[in-house]
């Protein structure tokens, strides 16, 4: 008998998964309840605009506008963020945008963008949401029917939602 070298051919297929695991994590970005949020506001945002609340906006019906110009709300600017490029006389900033934000109606994308509002500004704006909110959970509360019948708070099959 003869000896003749065999080589083994090599295994047709994909190779076992054990030999592709790496040790690092492929995760980048955005960690903790954060990473799964879509359009939340990146930290050096926040950090930069300390005194102001901060929103993304969707470029839609007029929305910008009626926040920009109806309201106390501003479009966030690049060349505002601390290590950009001062603007020149003359020229125009380049607002803050996101991704596409989602598709319209129309069939074309539309963009969200980045706007603040002075945190004074907000929390007033906030607090009086809450005073008529408060007001029509009295409302309810207190609402009497044709019957004279009253909503009963204290009745068991009433849900009354907790007070902070």
């Amino acid at each position: 008998m003869s000896d003749t070298n065999v080589t083994e051919m090599p295994k047709r297929g994909r190779p076992p998964r054990q030999e592709k695991i790496k040790t690092e994590r492929r995760r980048r970005g955005r960690a903790g309840p954060e990473a799964q949020m879509r359009m939340v506001v990146p930290h050096e945002f926040r950090d930069h605009w300390k005194d102001y609340e901060l929103r993304w906006i969707n470029d839609q019906k007029g929305r910008v506008q009626q926040l920009t110009k109806n309201d106390d709300w501003d479009i966030c600017y690049n060349h505002e963020l601390p290590g950009s490029t001062p603007l020149g006389d003359g020229e125009q900033g380049t607002p803050v945008i996101t991704q596409s934000a989602g598709i319209g109606g129309d069939g074309k994308p539309y963009n969200a963008f980045l706007v603040r509002k002075r945190k004074e500004y907000f929390e007033a704006d906030k607090r009086e949401r809450q005073v008529e909110i408060d007001k029509q959970e009295k409302g309810v509360l207190e609402y009497k029917s044709g019957t004279g019948d009253g909503l009963d708070p204290t009745g068991e099959n009433v849900y009354v939602p907790s007070k902070p």
